[in-house]
């Protein structure tokens, strides 16, 4: 199973099990970081600030090559070459 996947189980399991008795939650949350070999698992507001950041890595990512192509297109580079090295379609280059 992937590690993120992993990761959201955990967190499901820690933030929606409730147990009646204490010594039950304790069994649980031994067994839990036993499983886990005591590595952390990130909580929801670390969840929600990661994802956050990786987005903006994409969107950063996808950015970078329209700035790319505008300097190519503004260089008369060929539409070919922009396409190789961008990976940007004929389309969005023709927009640029």
């Amino acid at each position: 199973m992937p590690k993120e996947k992993i990761r959201h189980l955990m967190n499901f399991l820690r933030h929606y099990t409730v147990f009646k008795n204490e010594s039950n939650k304790f069994a649980f949350e031994q067994k839990l970081n036993h499983i886990t070999n005591n590595q952390t698992t990130m909580g929801m507001e670390e969840l929600i600030i990661y994802r956050a950041e990786q987005r903006g890595k994409i969107d950063g990512k996808a950015e970078e090559k329209y700035e790319t192509a505008r300097a190519m297109k503004e260089y008369n580079y060929p539409i070919a070459d922009i396409i190789k090295i961008t990976k940007l379609t004929a389309q969005e280059i023709e927009k640029l």
